[in-house]
């Protein structure tokens, strides 16, 4: 109560997406319900399910089921074991998508009013409400949504002035969440940490922050190495590589498909179809985004203002954004094929991050149209 009399506007805002979620996901025809299997007969969601049962029952994952990495089966281990198919409704993922989800909503409110004031900061999670598809790739389960977390997580950090060792923890659990969900996408994740440390002066050893992340990132990856051990006799081993039918190798990269999928994935995976493949549901990124054109703008007009730790800051996230992206826009899944299959949630954890620049470029690009006021005294 205290803090909704305090942050009414965030209450507000949280209560809405919240109730906005669960709309999507009682009404999601892919939701198991009615005796229907749904989104466990999925091939990824299915693992995930597989992966979350045997977590519940506090058994090691058979290397059989043992696909994609542990840490977000492990949000849903909890609820797994309670019905025949997870709670509620059999979704045991409903609770820290639902969390995930808010997650969101206020570190994107929290991040934009920092950077403007109120009404960029209602602008910036309105937008990743209403004009991104992302609560319906958040309320099905994708482990993307552990990164997105991880993401959010480290900007929640960023915000503070002065780094103590439990915020140093925080990105220690933020790294080890976004490995063991999808171990590449650590890397990107590492690079906003990084840039967080240096901007807040905590880039050393001698430092709390550091030394805390350094500890906890440690101590929460024990448990996903052992699984990995025992399922495979090495703690490093990368699940993917035994991914079925499929498997996940360099050469499933080429640079030489950025371009191609960045038209099929921003513009038209219909018109720019990958090798004759057209998709007829796929939807581009700008058809339900189309604020993403003022991403960079907004991203220039606040580097060019910025401090000097903003600037590291800016800088920073935007070159996690820009890696991740080229680096999925090189993968063979994004073009239309991809696409007409869900592949647009590789992107997910940045658009939160292209919603706060482009309502900054806006807010930056109204103030400069409107005309100056000539006082005469």
């Amino acid at each position: 109560m205290t803090s909704a009399r305090r942050e009414p506007v965030l209450s507000a805002l949280l209560a809405f997406a919240g109730l906005l979620f669960v709309y999507r996901w009682a009404f999601d025809n892919n939701r198991p319900h009615d005796g229907s299997l749904g989104w466990h007969a999925f091939h990824d969601q299915g693992y995930y399910v597989r992966e979350a049962v045997a977590l519940g029952r506090f058994d090691a994952i058979p290397p059989v089921d043992f696909v994609y990495g542990p840490s977000y089966p492990a949000l849903a281990a909890p609820f797994a074991r309670i019905g025949s198919l997870g709670w509620p409704s059999g979704d045991p993922f409903f609770v820290a998508d639902l969390a995930v989800w808010l997650l969101t909503i206020a570190t994107t409110y929290l991040v934009a009013r920092r950077i403007g004031n109120e009404w960029t900061g209602v602008a910036a999670a309105s937008a990743v409400i209403l004009a991104t598809p992302l609560v319906e790739l958040v309320e099905i389960p994708w482990n993307t949504t552990p990164v997105l977390a991880a993401l959010m997580l480290t900007l929640l950090v960023a915000l503070a002035r002065d780094l103590r060792w439990w915020h140093g923890s925080v990105l220690g659990i933020a790294l080890v969440l976004a490995y063991f969900a999808r171990y590449v996408d650590a890397l990107w994740i590492g690079i906003a940490i990084a840039t967080v440390l240096l901007a807040r002066g905590s880039l050393s050893a001698k430092a709390p922050a550091a030394l805390a992340f350094v500890v906890t990132a440690y101590l929460a990856a024990l448990p996903f190495f052992y699984l990995h051990w025992h399922a495979f006799g090495d703690p490093f081993a990368t699940t993917y590589r035994s991914l079925e039918g499929a498997p996940v190798t360099a050469g499933a990269f080429d640079l030489g498909d950025v371009i191609p999928h960045a038209l099929q994935a921003f513009v038209s995976p219909f018109y720019f179809d990958q090798a004759g493949f057209r998709s007829l549901t796929a939807e581009p990124m700008l058809a339900t985004m189309f604020f993403l054109v003022l991403t960079p703008l907004g991203f220039a007009a606040f580097v060019r203002r910025a401090s000097s730790a903003r600037k590291v800051l800016a800088v920073g996230f935007a070159a996690a954004a820009t890696a991740a992206t080229v680096f999925y826009l090189a993968y063979y899944f994004t073009g239309s094929y991809g696409l007409h299959y869900g592949a647009v949630h590789y992107f997910k954890p940045w658009w939160p991050l292209w919603a706060i620049a482009a309502v900054v470029g806006v807010e930056r690009g109204v103030r400069w149209l409107q005309p100056q006021r000539v006082v005469v005294g």
